[in-house]
């Protein structure tokens, strides 16, 4: 069964407005989504000993504009976190801000859910391109006909009674990416899974304060998240 086309998980019901951080539906719909509202950035302040306090050092210097000028950075981000670093820009503390693209984190999902058997197909389906506080896209998963995972969502689809299942589900199905998710129920017995932003940023925080070459590692301060 391939993935039909859907209205997405944060866009289902008509209504919808923005409101304290939250999306929140029209009265008439009677319903509220809570959803993390975070931009995916991370100030981190390297040694000045260390190669990557040097390039960030030399980058302020000579007053460079091309980031990648920095891309030595993000290849040894990478290699120490698992996860895809992008520099965005460099503060006047010579902190260097990197952002956390979206889709490279579906992708390692989607790789890890389509080997399933019970999984018939697996789409990364774009939300929105506006708002980088917002989920911006989505992996839908279709399970085959018949099996437990298909009855679940199947019962699970608009009753708040099956909320706790089913994000159980998702959250076993996609553990071996290593990405944190959100999981709900749509229409047609599909999964829509989203990147958990909240445990996403305390995760790669973690591993950057860890690491022998940081000064220290943080969300973007003027963020507020929404569990």
């Amino acid at each position: 069964m391939g993935i039909r086309s859907r209205t997405s998980l944060l866009s289902r019901w008509a209504g919808v407005a923005l409101l304290t951080g939250c999306l929140v539906t029209s009265v008439e719909a009677q319903v509220e989504i809570a959803v993390q509202s975070a931009v995916l950035e991370i100030i981190v302040k390297f040694s000045d000993a260390s190669e990557a306090g040097r390039l960030v050092n030399r980058y302020i210097d000579k007053n460079f504009q091309d980031l990648g000028e920095l891309a030595e950075i993000a290849d040894q981000l990478h290699a120490s976190t698992g996860f895809v670093l992008t520099p965005e820009r460099v503060t006047s503390g010579r902190e260097l801000v990197v952002g956390i693209p979206e889709r490279p984190l579906l992708e390692k999902v989607r790789a890890a859910v389509i080997e399933r058997a019970e999984v018939s197909a697996a789409e990364i389906v774009t939300i929105q391109t506006n708002n980088p506080r917002l989920t911006q896209a989505q992996l839908l998963v279709s399970f085959r006909q018949l099996t437990d995972e298909a009855e679940l969502l199947k019962n699970a689809f608009g009753e708040d009674t099956y909320d706790e299942r089913v994000r159980a589900l998702a959250a076993e199905l996609c553990a071996p990416s290593g990405v944190p998710v959100h999981g709900d129920s749509e229409s047609g017995d599909v999964l829509a899974v989203i990147v958990n932003r909240f445990d996403l940023l305390e995760t790669i925080v973690a591993q950057l304060k860890s690491l022998d070459y940081v000064d220290y590692a943080q969300p973007n301060a003027t963020v507020q998240i929404v569990r």
